[in-house]
């Protein structure tokens, strides 16, 4: 299932995404595309990049899984519609090309993505932090560098042979989302 843009062409929503195989998933996770809306999802929140696997499980991996595809159908459909195709437009227009697809990742939210309180809001709650409450927010807050994104890639491409497909798609389903 897909929206029409008021562009016109289809823009896909990560809840709409249904793997119909283990096979597809990997696929997915060991795409160039993944590392692209990891990457991307780093710059724009590192502290769901940090945490969101540790607070929202199975759900988070199969929501990284899930916005990957849908950024990489709705940049194809984008490109389909303007009559070209990435490889062609990577070719004529590599940079003009980069930049609409890392819009187009970055535009592809999370369902339900965590994001950090600002630090404004947690002094409104519970007044004046300390020094280290200060450190240890800024810590948890602070861009990731590429190194760490990197890091971060990997280990995310590690968690189904650790915890394997069964529970991952178990934990996803616990929340409502069917495959």
């Amino acid at each position: 299932m897909n929206i029409e843009d008021f562009e016109g062409w289809n823009v896909y929503s990560p809840e709409d995404i249904q793997f119909s195989s283990i096979k597809e998933c990997e696929e997915v996770l060991n795409s160039e595309e993944f590392e692209e809306y990891v990457t991307t999802l780093a710059s724009r929140n590192s502290y769901a990049t940090r945490y969101g696997f540790r607070m929202r499980n199975g759900r988070f991996f199969m929501d990284l899984l899930r916005c990957t595809e849908a950024a990489r159908r709705t940049f194809e459909a984008q490109l389909a519609f303007e009559g070209t195709t990435f490889e062609e437009y990577k070719k004529q227009h590599y940079c003009e090309c980069m930049i609409t697809r890392d819009h187009q990742y970055e535009e592809t939210t999370m369902p339900d993505e965590i994001c950090a309180l600002s630090l404004e809001n947690i002094e409104l709650i519970i007044g004046k932090l300390t020094e280290e409450q200060e450190r240890n927010y800024f810590e948890k807050t602070k861009p990731l560098s590429e190194e760490e994104v990197k890091e971060w890639i990997r280990r995310f491409r590690e968690i189904p042979n650790t915890l394997g497909w069964k529970w991952i798609m178990k934990t996803d389903s616990e929340f409502g989302n069917k495959q």
